[in-house]
């Protein structure tokens, strides 16, 4: 059975192991970028097991105190003397711009301990607490800035009305009058009421949810439900902590006493730790990257906090309570294995999915059968609607990813919303791909195009009009073109007319480029033909138009002149076995004619007479008996049917010795000889039979045609690789046809045929 390999078992197979191959790699790769979004995978140290010393773990300190630090602020906000303040003003302008809560007298504390819940607030003894004066009326605008952080809360959470540019006043600022009311009255200019709806918009839009994540981490952050522990320090007069497992005196020891200098020794006790002094200016934390972080994201919120700071956030990495960190560290604990499990997966597929991919390449189009490419009916639609359709698809693919990943999805959801659309995905990109390789395979990808379909119509359509008439739109609809896209380009400065102008240009050159090779293709074929290759066909695959025309023209004139000669071949074939047969049957009797001549001579008859007719029938015979071979070795030198006996032959002393033979007839004629030989000996590779039979010939053609009384020159030049050898004399007769025709077998230069000769030797030479 051939190609077992490409049997429809194998193909199933692969396909399906293609399609797995593939859900695993894209999954894998979603499930190392969704661990890597949550800083579960250290890529500089992808073997670490500890949560409390990976990436993740810094990740959630660094929101955990940014968390802080925003409760801090919301602390500043909403409290009074570490107590939440509900009748505390609000100026809606100030909050509006900064974002902050402030009274605008000083106010002074003593120092004592007041405990809030969750947390607690210090005031030192020798200072004396002053409430925030009452509204004494100020500046009429200033009546209208002010309210009632209860009031403001509550509107927000409430939700307010806005007109065009105006709010429904569902509370009053603290000086009982609406905005709109002191408009009225003339105690707010329309400019100043604007600031004022801007400003309380801004408000409510935001003081309702500050006031919710006040309350929430209120509960996060107690000292009961965290495993954070936090101190902070303004001026060395306020302090903010939830450490109220320990007495007030340690408390107080840690920040003011002789235990000062064990604040940062007490965050090492609890594990991890983040210690900031901005009055020594030290920065101390075991957490990975937690600098970097603290400089560039919560200074600034803790400057806002308060000045010459002392902050200090330690995480009991024990964990005995159950928290954020605790949970996290249970995340932790069951996704960080994925991480390298995936990360191994990504290449054991991404090589699984290349395998499948290289033997689909190689099987497409391939049965196990035969070798021949096979097409489906889904490779004949119109390469660019084929591809329209995958670009389509494709979008709409991704379309529905992005639509997707716009829902709050848990990892297992995701993993298999990520594994359907990668598995119907690979499975039509292995329709699509192996549809391409199939076409490309059978040399049809730009046959089976719409653009081929449309330039062979052209052509058709073309075809019917004469070359000039052909020559002449074609050349006018290119410079017209051009014409229309270099003004597009050079004088309106389109991109597109330049790019479809250097496409234009491109494709004129590979036009011109695919005749040139066509004609040298043609050219071939023809010098193919005229030195004798008959047989030779020129390629018709890459021909197109008049040159595919013309190639199969040369062709035709090729298969013509082959079936001629085979014909000629032929006939000479049939007439040299015609020859031989006959010279053969003849042969026989002749012998036997020339043997009883000689018995007969043999008797000595007394007649004279019957003395010359025997001396005649044995000349004539012999002549009959040369005649006979002449023909056979003619036959058989025509059909190529003779094997040469190649020896070295000294071929200066060959033509002496023929010389010598003729020297007789040479003289009965008084033919003088010149001869002009190399005194040294000439080699040369040859038949010797043969060799002598061609000088031989050309010697008795001499003694039979050269005119009486006229020299014969013979001569002979030699080259390095070459010997010449020729013998001239003047003919008795008249000569009326070429050279090539006196070598023609029975041409003879006496065309009376008054003398002796079979008109074979030169042909046979």
């Amino acid at each position: 059975m051939k190609n077992r390999h490409y049997g429809n078992a194998w193909k199933n197979t692969i396909i399906l192991l293609q399609l797995l191959f593939s859900v695993l790699l894209l999954l894998s790769v979603f499930m190392v970028a969704a661990l890597n979004g949550k800083h579960m995978i250290d890529m500089d140290n992808l073997t670490n097991q500890s949560y409390v010393d990976s990436s993740y773990y810094s990740y959630v300190y660094e929101q955990k105190i940014t968390e802080l630090t925003n409760f801090l602020m919301t602390r500043k906000n909403f409290e009074t003397n570490g107590e939440y303040d509900s009748e505390k003003p609000v100026n809606v302008i100030k909050y509006a711009r900064s974002g902050i809560i402030r009274n605008d007298t000083e106010e002074s504390y003593t120092m004592t301990l007041v405990r809030n819940g969750a947390s607690a607030y210090w005031m030192y003894d020798d200072s004396s607490i002053s409430s925030t004066e009452e509204y004494d009326g100020g500046n009429d605008k200033t009546q209208f800035e002010n309210y009632t952080l209860s009031d403001l809360v509550a509107w927000s959470k409430e939700g307010y009305v806005q007109y065009s540019d105006k709010i429904e006043e569902k509370y009053l600022p603290q000086s009982g009058i609406s905005i709109a009311q002191g408009v009225q009255e003339g105690r707010l200019t329309e400019e100043e009421g604007q600031e004022l709806y801007q400003a309380l918009a801004k408000t409510l839009d935001r003081i309702g949810q500050e006031e919710t994540a006040y309350r929430k981490a209120l509960n996060e952050f107690d000292d009961s439900e965290t495993n954070l522990s936090y101190v902070f320090i303004e001026n060395e007069q306020v302090i903010y902590t939830n450490m109220l497992e320990d007495t007030e005196e340690d408390i107080t020891s840690y920040v003011f006493g002789d235990k000062a200098h064990n604040l940062l020794d007490y965050g090492k006790e609890k594990g991890s730790y983040l210690y900031c002094n901005d009055k020594d200016l030290k920065f101390r934390s075991n957490v990975k990257g937690m600098e970097d972080y603290y400089y560039k994201y919560i200074d600034g919120t803790m400057s806002g906090i308060g000045n010459n700071a002392v902050f200090l956030v330690a995480v009991d990495t024990t964990f005995p309570n159950e928290d954020g960190f605790t949970k996290a560290k249970s995340e932790f604990m069951t996704l960080h294995p994925w991480g390298m499990i995936s990360i191994v997966t990504i290449v054991v597929s991404l090589l699984g999915w290349i395998v499948t991919l290289v033997y689909l390449t190689l099987a497409a189009g391939r049965n196990h059968k035969d070798d021949k490419i096979h097409l489906n009916w889904i490779d004949h639609i119109k390469t660019e609607f084929f591809f329209l359709i995958f670009i389509v698809f494709s979008v709409l693919i991704l379309v529905l990813s992005f639509s997707a990943a716009s829902y709050e999805w848990d990892i297992p959801g995701m993993l298999v919303v990520v594994g359907v659309i990668s598995f119907i995905y690979d499975g039509v990109f292995q329709i699509f791909y192996t549809s391409v390789i199939r076409r490309m395979k059978a040399g049809v990808f730009w046959e089976y195009s719409f653009t081929n379909w449309v330039y062979v119509s052209t052509l058709r359509v073309l075809g019917t009009w004469k070359a000039s008439v052909r020559v002449i739109v074609t050349f006018v609809f290119n410079a017209l073109l051009f014409l229309f896209l270099a003004y597009q380009f050079f004088t309106r400065r389109h991109l597109l007319g330049g790019i479809l102008l250097a496409l234009q240009i491109i494709v004129i050159g590979v036009i011109y480029l695919r005749d040139v090779v066509q004609k040298q293709e043609i050219m071939k074929g023809i010098r193919q033909i005229t030195e004798g290759d008959l047989s030779y066909k020129i390629p018709l695959e890459h021909l197109h138009s008049d040159s595919k025309k013309l190639a199969e023209a040369v062709n035709s004139i090729g298969d013509s002149l082959h079936l001629v000669v085979e014909e000629n071949t032929k006939n000479e074939r049939m007439k040299a076995d015609l020859i031989t047969n006959v010279s053969h049957d003849i042969k026989t009797p002749l012998t036997s004619i020339l043997n009883y001549v000689n018995l007969m001579k043999m008797e000595k008859p007394e007649s004279e007479r019957m003395q010359n007719y025997l001396n005649v029938l044995e000349e004539k015979s012999q002549r009959l008996r040369q005649l006979t071979e002449d023909l056979v070795e003619a036959s058989r030198i025509s059909s190529g049917n003779i094997t040469l006996q190649m020896t070295r032959i000294n071929f200066v002393e060959l033509i002496y010795q023929t010389a010598g033979e003729f020297n007789e007839k040479f003289e009965a004629k008084d033919l003088t000889t010149i001869t002009k030989l190399p005194k040294e000996s000439v080699v040369i590779m040859a038949d010797g039979r043969r060799i002598w039979r061609v000088v031989e010939n050309l010697y008795n053609n001499v003694a039979k045609y050269a005119m009486a009384h006229t020299r014969v020159y013979v001569t002979m030049e030699t080259s390095e690789q070459k010997v010449t050898f020729s013998i001239k004399n003047i003919s008795e007769q008249p000569l009326h046809g070429s050279a090539a025709e006196l070598t023609e077998r029975f041409a003879r230069g006496d065309e009376s045929r008054t003398t002796e000769g079979s008109g074979l030797g030169l042909s046979i030479a």
